[in-house]
Protein backbone atom coordinates (compact mmCIF):
# COMPACT_ATOMS: atom_id res chain seq x y z
CA UNK A 1 0.00 0.00 0.00
CA UNK A 2 1.18 3.50 -0.84
CA UNK A 3 1.09 6.13 1.92
CA UNK A 4 1.19 9.83 1.01
CA UNK A 5 1.57 12.80 3.33
CA UNK A 6 -0.44 15.97 3.01
CA UNK A 7 2.57 17.82 1.59
CA UNK A 8 3.17 15.09 -1.01
CA UNK A 9 -0.45 15.18 -2.14
CA UNK A 10 -0.37 18.98 -2.32
CA UNK A 11 2.70 18.92 -4.56
CA UNK A 12 1.15 16.37 -6.95
CA UNK A 13 -1.98 18.37 -7.83
CA UNK A 14 -2.04 21.36 -10.17
CA UNK A 15 -5.03 23.72 -10.41
CA UNK A 16 -5.49 22.81 -14.08
CA UNK A 17 -5.62 19.09 -13.29
CA UNK A 18 -8.05 19.63 -10.42
CA UNK A 19 -10.33 21.64 -12.73
CA UNK A 20 -10.30 19.06 -15.53
CA UNK A 21 -10.92 16.15 -13.17
CA UNK A 22 -13.77 17.97 -11.43
CA UNK A 23 -15.46 18.70 -14.76
CA UNK A 24 -15.31 15.01 -15.67
CA UNK A 25 -16.53 14.03 -12.19
CA UNK A 26 -19.57 16.30 -12.58
CA UNK A 27 -20.42 14.64 -15.89
CA UNK A 28 -20.03 11.13 -14.49
CA UNK A 29 -22.12 11.94 -11.44
CA UNK A 30 -24.95 13.58 -13.39
CA UNK A 31 -25.05 10.73 -15.93
CA UNK A 32 -25.62 8.20 -13.10
CA UNK A 33 -22.89 6.01 -14.56
CA UNK A 34 -21.45 5.45 -11.09
CA UNK A 35 -23.12 3.54 -8.24
CA UNK A 36 -24.84 5.83 -5.75
CA UNK A 37 -22.34 7.29 -3.28
CA UNK A 38 -22.60 7.07 0.50
CA UNK A 39 -22.51 10.08 2.82
CA UNK A 40 -22.74 9.62 6.58
CA UNK A 41 -22.48 12.38 9.19
CA UNK A 42 -21.77 11.43 12.81
CA UNK A 43 -21.75 13.66 15.90
CA UNK A 44 -21.29 13.23 19.62
CA UNK A 45 -21.38 15.57 22.60
CA UNK A 46 -18.83 13.96 24.92
CA UNK A 47 -16.08 14.18 24.02
CA UNK A 48 -17.28 16.75 21.47
CA UNK A 49 -16.56 15.92 17.87
CA UNK A 50 -17.89 14.61 14.63
CA UNK A 51 -17.11 12.96 11.35
CA UNK A 52 -18.27 13.09 7.76
CA UNK A 53 -17.64 9.86 5.87
CA UNK A 54 -17.88 9.88 2.07
CA UNK A 55 -17.59 6.78 -0.10
CA UNK A 56 -17.77 6.27 -3.84
CA UNK A 57 -17.32 3.32 -6.15
CA UNK A 58 -16.24 3.37 -9.77
CA UNK A 59 -14.93 0.45 -11.80
CA UNK A 60 -12.20 -1.29 -9.85
CA UNK A 61 -11.76 1.55 -7.37
CA UNK A 62 -13.43 2.35 -4.08
CA UNK A 63 -12.67 5.61 -2.29
CA UNK A 64 -13.54 6.15 1.38
CA UNK A 65 -12.77 9.50 2.97
CA UNK A 66 -13.23 10.52 6.61
CA UNK A 67 -13.29 14.20 7.56
CA UNK A 68 -12.94 14.50 11.34
CA UNK A 69 -13.24 17.39 13.76
CA UNK A 70 -12.81 17.63 17.50
CA UNK A 71 -11.59 19.75 20.40
CA UNK A 72 -8.61 17.85 21.86
CA UNK A 73 -7.78 20.67 24.31
CA UNK A 74 -11.33 21.44 25.39
CA UNK A 75 -14.34 23.28 23.96
CA UNK A 76 -12.77 26.72 24.55
CA UNK A 77 -9.62 25.83 22.57
CA UNK A 78 -9.35 25.84 18.77
CA UNK A 79 -11.09 23.07 16.88
CA UNK A 80 -8.87 20.52 15.14
CA UNK A 81 -9.80 19.06 11.76
CA UNK A 82 -8.19 16.21 9.86
CA UNK A 83 -8.93 14.03 6.86
CA UNK A 84 -7.82 10.63 5.60
CA UNK A 85 -8.68 8.96 2.31
CA UNK A 86 -8.32 5.28 1.44
CA UNK A 87 -8.29 4.09 -2.18
CA UNK A 88 -9.14 0.40 -2.53
CA UNK A 89 -8.68 -1.99 -5.45
CA UNK A 90 -11.96 -3.90 -5.68
CA UNK A 91 -10.45 -6.62 -7.90
CA UNK A 92 -8.02 -7.70 -5.19
CA UNK A 93 -9.94 -6.42 -2.15
CA UNK A 94 -6.74 -4.69 -1.02
CA UNK A 95 -5.93 -1.04 -0.36
CA UNK A 96 -3.93 0.77 -3.03
CA UNK A 97 -3.21 3.90 -1.04
CA UNK A 98 -3.81 5.90 2.11
CA UNK A 99 -3.70 9.66 1.69
CA UNK A 100 -3.64 12.49 4.19
CA UNK A 101 -6.34 14.51 2.53
CA UNK A 102 -6.57 18.02 3.96
CA UNK A 103 -4.82 19.58 0.96
CA UNK A 104 -6.60 17.03 -1.26
CA UNK A 105 -9.95 18.43 -0.08
CA UNK A 106 -8.85 21.98 -0.84
CA UNK A 107 -7.78 21.07 -4.38
CA UNK A 108 -10.95 19.06 -4.96
CA UNK A 109 -13.24 21.89 -3.88
CA UNK A 110 -11.25 24.54 -5.73
CA UNK A 111 -11.18 22.52 -8.94
CA UNK A 112 -14.93 22.02 -8.75
CA UNK A 113 -15.57 25.73 -8.32
CA UNK A 114 -13.34 26.60 -11.26
CA UNK A 115 -14.96 23.93 -13.44
CA UNK A 116 -18.41 25.37 -12.70
CA UNK A 117 -17.15 28.89 -13.34
CA UNK A 118 -15.89 27.87 -16.78
CA UNK A 119 -19.49 27.05 -17.70
CA UNK A 120 -21.37 29.78 -15.85
CA UNK A 121 -19.18 32.91 -15.68
CA UNK A 122 -20.19 35.90 -17.80
CA UNK A 123 -18.24 36.35 -21.06
CA UNK A 124 -15.02 38.25 -20.49
CA UNK A 125 -15.04 37.73 -16.72
CA UNK A 126 -11.90 39.32 -15.30
CA UNK A 127 -12.73 40.58 -11.80
CA UNK A 128 -12.96 38.20 -8.85
CA UNK A 129 -14.28 38.92 -5.36
CA UNK A 130 -13.09 36.30 -2.87
CA UNK A 131 -14.82 36.02 0.49
CA UNK A 132 -12.78 34.10 3.04
CA UNK A 133 -9.03 33.74 3.47
CA UNK A 134 -8.54 30.19 4.71
CA UNK A 135 -6.97 27.18 3.02
CA UNK A 136 -9.85 26.57 0.61
CA UNK A 137 -9.84 30.25 -0.34
CA UNK A 138 -6.14 30.05 -1.23
CA UNK A 139 -6.63 26.95 -3.38
CA UNK A 140 -9.74 28.45 -4.97
CA UNK A 141 -7.89 31.64 -5.90
CA UNK A 142 -5.17 29.64 -7.62
CA UNK A 143 -7.75 27.55 -9.48
CA UNK A 144 -9.63 30.64 -10.65
CA UNK A 145 -6.39 32.23 -11.81
CA UNK A 146 -5.69 29.09 -13.85
CA UNK A 147 -9.19 29.19 -15.37
CA UNK A 148 -9.46 32.92 -16.18
CA UNK A 149 -7.10 35.76 -17.15
CA UNK A 150 -7.97 37.69 -14.02
CA UNK A 151 -7.25 41.40 -13.94
CA UNK A 152 -8.30 42.15 -10.39
CA UNK A 153 -8.94 40.19 -7.20
CA UNK A 154 -10.45 41.70 -4.07
CA UNK A 155 -10.32 39.63 -0.89
CA UNK A 156 -12.68 40.22 2.03
CA UNK A 157 -12.58 38.27 5.30
CA UNK A 158 -13.79 38.52 8.87
CA UNK A 159 -10.07 38.37 9.70
CA UNK A 160 -8.56 41.37 7.89
CA UNK A 161 -5.01 40.29 8.70
CA UNK A 162 -5.58 36.93 7.01
CA UNK A 163 -7.04 38.65 3.94
CA UNK A 164 -3.97 40.88 3.71
CA UNK A 165 -1.65 37.90 4.15
CA UNK A 166 -3.41 35.99 1.38
CA UNK A 167 -3.35 38.99 -0.95
CA UNK A 168 0.39 39.45 -0.43
CA UNK A 169 1.12 35.74 -0.90
CA UNK A 170 -0.94 35.43 -4.10
CA UNK A 171 0.12 38.58 -5.98
CA UNK A 172 0.78 36.48 -9.08
CA UNK A 173 -2.91 35.59 -9.47
CA UNK A 174 -3.72 38.88 -11.20
CA UNK A 175 -2.17 42.30 -11.90
CA UNK A 176 -4.10 43.63 -8.89
CA UNK A 177 -4.68 41.47 -5.80
CA UNK A 178 -5.69 43.32 -2.66
CA UNK A 179 -7.52 42.92 0.61
CA UNK A 180 -10.55 45.12 1.26
CA UNK A 181 -12.26 45.85 4.55
CA UNK A 182 -15.77 46.23 3.13
CA UNK A 183 -17.44 43.12 1.61
CA UNK A 184 -19.84 45.41 -0.24
CA UNK A 185 -16.96 47.01 -2.10
CA UNK A 186 -15.68 43.61 -3.19
CA UNK A 187 -19.13 42.41 -4.30
CA UNK A 188 -20.11 45.53 -6.22
CA UNK A 189 -17.27 45.38 -8.75
CA UNK A 190 -16.99 41.63 -9.38
CA UNK A 191 -17.83 39.46 -12.38
CA UNK A 192 -17.32 36.35 -10.23
CA UNK A 193 -17.98 36.23 -6.48
CA UNK A 194 -16.55 33.21 -4.66
CA UNK A 195 -17.58 32.43 -1.08
CA UNK A 196 -15.34 30.05 0.86
CA UNK A 197 -16.25 30.92 4.42
CA UNK A 198 -17.43 29.30 7.64
CA UNK A 199 -20.25 31.83 7.96
CA UNK A 200 -23.82 30.75 8.73
CA UNK A 201 -25.32 33.93 7.28
CA UNK A 202 -24.94 36.05 4.15
CA UNK A 203 -21.43 37.45 3.75
CA UNK A 204 -22.27 40.42 1.49
CA UNK A 205 -25.42 42.30 0.42
CA UNK A 206 -26.86 40.69 -2.68
CA UNK A 207 -28.51 43.85 -3.97
CA UNK A 208 -25.13 45.25 -5.05
CA UNK A 209 -24.25 42.24 -7.25
CA UNK A 210 -24.20 43.07 -10.95
CA UNK A 211 -26.70 41.54 -13.37
CA UNK A 212 -25.15 38.52 -15.07
CA UNK A 213 -22.51 37.94 -12.40
CA UNK A 214 -21.64 34.48 -11.12
CA UNK A 215 -21.80 33.61 -7.41
CA UNK A 216 -19.94 30.47 -6.29
CA UNK A 217 -20.89 29.09 -2.86
CA UNK A 218 -18.49 26.64 -1.18
CA UNK A 219 -19.42 27.03 2.50
CA UNK A 220 -22.65 26.70 4.50
CA UNK A 221 -23.16 22.99 3.88
CA UNK A 222 -25.98 22.68 6.42
CA UNK A 223 -29.64 23.09 5.70
CA UNK A 224 -29.96 26.03 8.11
CA UNK A 225 -26.86 27.97 6.97
CA UNK A 226 -26.27 30.22 3.99
CA UNK A 227 -23.68 32.50 2.42
CA UNK A 228 -26.05 34.15 -0.12
CA UNK A 229 -28.99 36.32 0.90
CA UNK A 230 -32.50 36.58 -0.52
CA UNK A 231 -31.54 39.51 -2.72
CA UNK A 232 -29.24 37.21 -4.68
CA UNK A 233 -31.52 34.19 -4.82
CA UNK A 234 -34.49 36.30 -5.94
CA UNK A 235 -32.51 37.27 -9.08
CA UNK A 236 -30.65 34.00 -9.63
CA UNK A 237 -30.66 30.91 -11.76
CA UNK A 238 -29.13 28.12 -9.65
CA UNK A 239 -27.08 24.97 -10.21
CA UNK A 240 -25.32 22.56 -7.81
CA UNK A 241 -23.02 19.56 -7.99
CA UNK A 242 -25.63 17.19 -6.52
CA UNK A 243 -29.39 17.67 -6.42
CA UNK A 244 -30.24 15.67 -3.30
CA UNK A 245 -27.53 17.12 -1.09
CA UNK A 246 -28.04 20.65 -2.37
CA UNK A 247 -31.75 20.56 -1.55
CA UNK A 248 -31.15 19.03 1.90
CA UNK A 249 -27.80 20.43 3.02
CA UNK A 250 -27.39 23.55 0.90
CA UNK A 251 -29.10 26.13 3.07
CA UNK A 252 -28.69 28.80 0.39
CA UNK A 253 -30.98 26.80 -1.88
CA UNK A 254 -33.20 25.02 0.64
CA UNK A 255 -34.13 28.16 2.56
CA UNK A 256 -34.72 30.22 -0.58
CA UNK A 257 -37.00 27.57 -2.09
CA UNK A 258 -38.90 27.11 1.16
CA UNK A 259 -39.57 30.85 1.50
CA UNK A 260 -40.51 31.28 -2.15
CA UNK A 261 -37.58 33.63 -2.73
CA UNK A 262 -36.16 31.23 -5.34
CA UNK A 263 -38.67 30.34 -8.05
CA UNK A 264 -38.49 26.53 -8.52
CA UNK A 265 -38.35 27.17 -12.27
CA UNK A 266 -34.94 28.80 -11.82
CA UNK A 267 -33.49 25.78 -10.00
CA UNK A 268 -31.61 24.00 -12.80
CA UNK A 269 -30.22 20.98 -10.95
CA UNK A 270 -26.81 19.41 -11.51
CA UNK A 271 -23.98 21.22 -13.25
CA UNK A 272 -22.86 17.95 -14.87
CA UNK A 273 -25.91 18.04 -17.14
CA UNK A 274 -24.51 21.13 -18.90
CA UNK A 275 -22.28 20.36 -21.87
CA UNK A 276 -21.88 24.03 -22.84
CA UNK A 277 -22.48 27.44 -21.25
CA UNK A 278 -26.20 28.27 -21.15
CA UNK A 279 -27.43 31.30 -23.12
CA UNK A 280 -26.96 34.59 -21.31
CA UNK A 281 -30.20 35.98 -19.88
CA UNK A 282 -28.92 38.76 -17.62
CA UNK A 283 -29.70 36.88 -14.41
CA UNK A 284 -27.23 36.26 -11.65
CA UNK A 285 -26.00 32.68 -11.80
CA UNK A 286 -25.36 30.71 -8.62
CA UNK A 287 -23.43 27.46 -8.18
CA UNK A 288 -23.62 25.59 -4.89
CA UNK A 289 -20.77 23.18 -4.09
CA UNK A 290 -21.49 20.41 -1.61
CA UNK A 291 -18.87 17.91 -2.80
CA UNK A 292 -19.42 14.59 -4.56
CA UNK A 293 -17.68 11.23 -4.27
CA UNK A 294 -16.87 11.20 -7.99
CA UNK A 295 -14.51 14.12 -7.40
CA UNK A 296 -12.70 12.18 -4.68
CA UNK A 297 -12.55 9.09 -6.88
CA UNK A 298 -11.04 10.75 -9.96
CA UNK A 299 -8.63 12.98 -8.06
CA UNK A 300 -7.42 10.08 -5.87
CA UNK A 301 -6.75 7.94 -8.94
CA UNK A 302 -4.79 10.81 -10.47
CA UNK A 303 -2.70 11.49 -7.36
CA UNK A 304 -1.88 7.83 -6.76
CA UNK A 305 -0.94 7.22 -10.40
CA UNK A 306 1.41 10.20 -10.38
CA UNK A 307 2.97 9.18 -7.08
CA UNK A 308 3.56 5.65 -8.31
CA UNK A 309 5.06 6.87 -11.58
CA UNK A 310 7.40 9.29 -9.79
CA UNK A 311 8.35 7.03 -6.88
CA UNK A 312 6.81 9.36 -4.30
CA UNK A 313 5.47 8.16 -0.95
CA UNK A 314 6.07 5.28 1.41
CA UNK A 315 5.31 1.67 0.52
CA UNK A 316 3.91 -0.37 3.40
CA UNK A 317 2.94 -4.05 3.44
CA UNK A 318 -0.16 -3.72 5.56
CA UNK A 319 -1.36 -7.09 4.26
CA UNK A 320 1.10 -9.83 3.45
CA UNK A 321 -1.16 -10.75 0.53
CA UNK A 322 -0.23 -7.44 -1.15
CA UNK A 323 2.59 -9.15 -3.07
CA UNK A 324 0.61 -12.27 -3.88
CA UNK A 325 -0.01 -12.96 -7.57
Amino acid sequence: MLILTDAEVDALVTPADALALAAEAYRLHASKRLPGPARVALKQAAPPGGALVLAGLGGADLVVKSNIHGWPHGPDAPRRTASLLALWDMRTALPRALLASAAFNDHRTAGGLAAAARLLAPPGARRLALFGAGKIARAALRAMAAAFPLEEVRIASRGPARATELAVAEQGAAPVVRAVADPTEAARHADILLCATSSDSAVFPGDVVRDGALVLLAGATRGDAREADDAIMRRATVWADDTTDALEKGGDIRLALASGTLDPGRWRGEIGLLDAPPPADGRIRVFKSIGIAAQDLLLARHVVALAEARGIGLRHRMFEAWDAP
